[in-house]
């Protein structure tokens, strides 16, 4: 998938019923309970979003790194969350069409690691060579997507603490970013099943209870996001 600037009416997205403060900031795809799209105040889009109900398929152990989401009560919902601009912005000041013509649809790249979006938002490196002061492992490159880089990955890694999110760079330089998700989701055209033999393409380090935990909960299932039209550009 590739993030470009065009409004978010033009994908057949709608308003989502959340709190009247969110609700003009977040908008999600039709009969798709997995992929939303976030906008500030002046329409334009901020970041993007996924997120599981208790529902089919069960997800119970994703707790660990998910977290529970605050805007939705009452629900066993969770959700991960990616934002392009700086999240204090979104709900105050947005950007007019003007700075989105101007800027793209973002500036950067700020994971949201908490349930409070100001103070749980980390920003993440725009350029490869100032990742090694993080705890950002390098992984592998695979054509078409770029450089890897996995969150404190190590082998006696615990397979319910692995961070779902995997960093993308190209020639030095922030090119997208992923949800790596445990368990497999084929409800959705937007993700796509990663097989067991396919994680070393990508994990330099694999931490040892992987293959055990991709059997017990049946597989993974990977969402890659890219900040320019043409991923097949990205060459090793």
């Amino acid at each position: 998938m590739s993030i470009d600037l065009r409004p978010a009416v033009d994908y057949g997205l709608q308003y989502n019923s959340l709190t009247d403060e969110i609700r003009k900031g977040i908008h999600r795809v039709p009969k798709n309970d997995l992929f939303r799209s976030v906008k500030n105040w002046s329409n334009g889009r901020s970041g993007l979003c996924v997120s599981r109900s208790g529902s089919e398929p069960e997800w119970n152990t994703f707790k660990v790194t998910w977290g529970p989401n605050p805007l939705i009560a009452g629900t066993d919902s969770y959700v991960l969350t990616a934002y392009f601009v700086d999240p204090r912005t979104i709900c105050t000041s947005g950007r007019d069409e003007a700075r989105l013509k101007l800027e793209g649809s973002g500036t950067g790249l700020w994971l949201q690691n908490g349930s409070d979006p100001i103070r749980d938002s980390v920003p993440i490196p725009l350029h490869e060579n100032t990742i090694n002061t993080t705890r950002w492992v390098l992984g592998s490159c695979f054509p078409s997507m770029g450089v890897h880089y996995w969150y404190d990955n190590r082998l006696d890694k615990e397979c319910d603490e692995i961070f779902p999110v995997f960093l993308l760079y190209n020639k030095g330089k922030l090119t997208g970013f992923g949800w790596g998700l445990a368990g497999k989701y084929e409800y959705t055209k937007r993700t796509e099943p990663v097989p067991y033999g396919a994680v070393s393409k990508f994990m330099r380090i694999v931490p040892t209870c992987l293959e055990k935990y991709f059997e017990d909960i049946g597989g993974f299932t990977a969402m890659h996001l890219y900040f320019n039209t043409a991923p097949w550009n990205l060459l090793c």
